[in-house]
């Protein structure tokens, strides 16, 4: 099943600064390897504004929830908003 996840900018991320200059980058992005390489995280990006999606294959939201919850960022600098499930129902790379 596919899910959608909303995240946004936490109370303590610096605006003044780029994403690689934020306190635990580092940290942050081994925690995403981690999530894409395992295949919970299938696409993920920002928005235009302090908004960002991932697409995550999981059984459910409370999986994704407890993935998530485990990034070093969560809470201070991002916060998960939403979690929805996607229906697909257009793929190109799949023949119907």
């Amino acid at each position: 099943m596919f899910l959608v996840t909303v995240r946004r900018d936490g109370p303590q991320w610096d605006h003044q600064r780029p994403i690689e200059g934020q306190d635990a980058f580092a940290d942050h992005v081994a925690f995403l390897t981690d999530l894409l390489e395992s295949g919970l995280i299938v696409l993920g990006g920002p928005l235009e504004d302090d908004r960002v999606i991932y697409v995550v294959s999981a059984e459910s939201a409370q999986e994704v929830r407890a993935a998530f919850a485990r990034d070093p960022w969560e809470g201070p600098l991002v916060r998960l908003e939403a979690v929805e499930p996607w229906t697909v129902r257009l793929d190109a790379t799949r023949r119907y």
